[in-house]
């Protein structure tokens, strides 16, 4: 039955739409041989002047590997001449967009605030953006909370705020920006109730030649964790208060118009009393809790719409290091 309602609103969108996209993700990893990570499809239709709807399917890996796909955004936006730009259904949530935009290559990794789990990419709710003397852009949310591949589970409805100075791609345009994002939502746990918290500065630079950026990013909630004790006196699992950081830095520098090359190197600290699963599918304890993440390589676009990114990335944890050799696909529709 899912698989109908998917297929009929795969046709539903072809029929609908105005204007229709696409970008795959493809990598090729010496540990893992070839796979594809991503497979996003847009459906664009413009009612009228004033309002817009905006479909994208996304294909992905599952916990068991097998492709499966889901309804990322469903978003109706409507602009409101001297108010400003309403957004309602599944939409894009405002707390990452820019930092992608300044690291510039979500088909190699990521954004330090995607990677590291501070963040939902999208989410059931309403949304409120605006632009005040043409470089400051304010965006205000509420949204369930979960994401888009879950239902609402907790009653409680997620904030999120964005305020960007500057320009809000430095992927495509020359400029600057400077921003923070904040979100909280309210958490209950077996002890007393909590919140989930999300704070966050960044800044990018871009010129003809050379995109730089920076985020600093901070995640409060609490965190169940496993004892594993079996007397009969010990309780199994305790709640913990878990204050995460990271910190990211990545550069681009353009040798021609089909030759670049990227580095970025992302520091992540979990702040932990207890041990802890981490983001990148691995086990890491108080006594050395960081994470020191480098990624780097080259980018050739032989044609418009496909882009080659050889790279090598090193991960740190505790005194373990891992090292990957990757080619990263992306092709364009």
């Amino acid at each position: 039955m899912i698989k109908l309602v998917k297929m009929f609103l795969l046709l539903l969108s072809f029929v609908v739409s105005q204007e229709v996209s696409g970008v795959t993700y493809f990598e090729y990893d010496h540990k893992e041989d070839f796979s594809l990570s991503r497979q996003y499809i847009n459906f664009k239709n413009k009612l009228n002047e004033d309002i817009n709807l905006k479909v994208t399917l996304d294909v992905g890996r599952s916990e068991g590997g097998k492709l499966e796909a889901f309804l990322k955004k469903s978003q109706l936006n409507w602009n409101c001449d001297g108010v400003g730009k309403f957004s309602f259904g599944l939409i894009g949530v405002n707390a990452h967009g820019v930092q992608e935009k300044n690291w510039g290559y979500r088909y190699i990794q990521k954004s330090s605030i995607d990677l590291w789990g501070f963040t939902k990419t999208a989410d059931l709710g309403i949304g409120f953006s605006r632009k005040f003397f043409d470089k400051l852009s304010l965006s205000l949310q509420l949204t369930n909370g979960e994401g888009y591949k879950k239902p609402q589970g907790d009653g409680y409805s997620r904030t999120w705020v964005n305020v960007t100075y500057g320009e809000k791609n430095l992927s495509k345009n020359p400029g600057c920006n400077l921003g923070f994002v904040y979100s909280s939502e309210p958490q209950d746990t077996d002890v007393e109730q909590g919140n989930r918290v999300l704070a966050g500065l960044f800044a990018g630079y871009s010129n003809s030649k050379l995109r730089v950026g920076v985020d600093f990013h901070t995640y409060n909630d609490r965190y169940e964790w496993d004892l594993n004790c079996d007397e009969d006196d010990c309780e199994s699992k305790k709640w913990g208060d878990r204050s995460q950081q990271s910190v990211s830095f990545s550069s681009t520098y353009t040798v021609s118009n089909t030759l670049s090359a990227f580095a970025r190197f992302d520091i992540y600290d979990p702040n932990l009393d207890f041990e802890y699963a981490c983001p990148m599918n691995c086990s890491i304890s108080k006594e050395d809790d960081k994470e020191n993440y480098v990624v780097a390589g080259i980018i050739w676009s032989p044609v418009k719409g496909l882009d080659i990114a050889p790279n090598v990335r090193h991960l740190k944890v505790d005194s373990e290091t891992t090292i990957d050799y990757k080619i990263n696909f992306q092709f364009k529709l």
